[in-house]
């Protein structure tokens, strides 16, 4: 069943209210908070072409640097504070508002809280951040974004006056390294789940593709890679991945790209942007 545009502009509108009221209820944590996912790419996409509608999306994504995480104050109680509470037990780190207890999940707004895997410590969901017992999540991919981001104005995006929060964003070149895993891992698994692999997560990487050259998101990949050991694995997985998914003429992901940014480009600039991105960037990555 599609999402007419007012559903799709209604539900991204909420999820960016309940972001920026996260941000501000995690304000003892400033330093460790990075926005990432469908918002971050939204935040890029205005800069380079100003005022635009987001896409549907009822979740937000912040990536926490267990770093600058105190074992006091909790974060569930922080997010108490602001009406918050765990969505999915069985996941952690995945907070929706108290009032929407009753719907189902998918139609909750929620906004999860991320440790990437690199500094999760061990464990399968939770990540281990020591006072913070099963407040936070963990995900692989999301590890450039630690280093990868620039501080910048988020706001809501309701019309009349926005409410508006200063933030670290993830830079282009973290989100891609994400979408990249996201797409690589999903695309691996299509047989057994078609339905996870999106045309809207290749059309992200084609926008932010857009929004950056391809030799200074290889050389901050390379920089960053270099400089943290502990992350460069992941960044070159994402590099060869990138080229490797969407190098490759006629292939899915690549039609994706194109299909999800239907409404606003024609296929041919995608195509064409995309293209000149990955020759860029594979020239100055392999170096």
């Amino acid at each position: 069943m599609s999402i007419s545009l007012a559903d799709a502009r209604h539900g991204a509108q909420a999820s960016r209210r309940l972001l920026v009221r996260t941000i501000r209820a995690l304000e003892p944590f400033a330093d460790s908070l990075t926005v990432v996912g469908a918002h971050a790419v939204h935040v890029w996409v205005q800069q380079q072409w100003g005022p635009i509608d987001m896409e549907a999306t009822r979740d937000g994504d912040l990536v926490l640097n267990p770093v600058f995480i105190a074992s006091t104050p909790k974060v569930v109680d922080l997010l108490a504070g602001i009406g918050l509470e765990a969505a999915r037990p069985e996941r952690p780190g995945i907070y929706g508002l108290r009032d929407e207890h009753d719907r189902a999940f998918g139609e909750r707004v929620t906004v999860d809280l991320i440790v990437p895997e690199a500094f999760a410590g061990p464990g399968r969901r939770a990540a281990r951040v020591d006072g913070q017992r099963n407040s936070l999540t963990r995900a692989h991919g999301l590890e450039l974004a630690v280093y990868d981001r620039r501080l910048m104005r988020v706001s809501t995006l309701d019309d009349g006056r926005p409410d508006e929060v200063s933030v670290h964003v993830a830079g282009p070149a973290a989100l891609i390294v994400a979408k990249t895993i996201k797409v690589s891992e999903r695309f691996a698994q299509a047989v057994e789940r078609p339905d996870r692999l999106r045309p809207k997560d290749s059309g992200d990487i084609a926008l932010l593709m857009m929004t950056c050259d391809g030799a200074t998101a290889a050389q901050v990949m390379r920089r960053e890679a270099h400089a943290h050991r502990e992350i460069h694995e992941v960044v070159d997985e994402a590099a060869r991945a990138v080229v490797e998914l969407y190098g490759e003429r006629n292939s899915l992901v690549r039609d994706h790209m194109a299909e999800s940014l239907s409404a606003r480009f024609a296929a041919v600039d995608v195509v064409d942007a995309v293209d000149e991105w990955l020759a860029s960037f594979e020239s100055a990555y392999r170096g």
